[in-house]
């Protein structure tokens, strides 16, 4: 069975801040989620830093939301509509192989 986590940054790629306040930004996130059948998540929001390429350091608020069975197809379509909605340069996807433990 796989794990699916997502990080988005919330910073506009463009502006270079954030323009979507958080919890309207987790309802789009959910939302597209959604779309793609995948509507059994768990959330985060978490704060992020980062160096920019003209070397201004950045701070940013992150949804990082987990996923499990579903698939990877669905995933990246969804991964492909939030990056759109949310106007984001990239969103960092990570997936994990797990084992299932099995009842005592």
């Amino acid at each position: 069975m796989e794990k699916f986590t997502m990080f988005i940054g919330l910073n506009d790629k463009d502006t270079k801040k954030q323009e979507i306040p958080t919890d309207v930004a987790v309802k789009m996130v959910y939302n597209a989620l959604c779309k793609q059948g995948i509507e059994c998540i768990t959330y985060d929001i978490k704060n992020g830093v980062y160096k920019h390429d003209n070397g201004d350091i950045v701070f940013e608020k992150n949804i990082i939301v987990e996923m499990f069975f579903v698939e990877n197809i669905q995933v990246v379509r969804a991964l492909n509509d939030i990056k759109t909605l949310l106007n984001q340069e990239s969103i960092l996807l990570e997936t994990t192989e797990i084992k299932q433990a099995e009842c005592m």
